[in-house]
């Protein structure tokens, strides 16, 4: 009696294992396909943007160099002119 109950499970699976599986074809293509014109999209954002931030950190890079170089110059000019006023008050 257990044997036959054994084959029977056995002769169940076996059916079992062998009935084909169907699968469907992925339809995930026209998802991916607006993922991917998003993300590019979105870098070319990202590229715009980014040329946009190098463009005004350039133009502060040159005010500021130029800001400095007229730093340095006033500084020179004060200092030969704080020269002169000590010579021409010990003459």
């Amino acid at each position: 009696m257990l044997n036959e109950k054994l084959r029977e499970i056995k002769l169940k699976l076996a059916k079992a294992s062998q009935k084909k599986v169907v699968r469907k074809k992925c339809d995930h293509a026209h998802a991916l396909n607006s993922l991917e014109t998003t993300l590019k999209s979105r870098e070319n954002e990202y590229k715009a943007e980014r040329g946009h931030f190098e463009k005004v950190l350039k133009e502060k890079e040159r005010e500021l160099s130029k800001a400095i170089s007229t730093i340095k110059s006033t500084r020179t000019e004060t200092e030969l002119l704080r020269q002169k006023q000590v010579n021409t008050e010990s003459s």
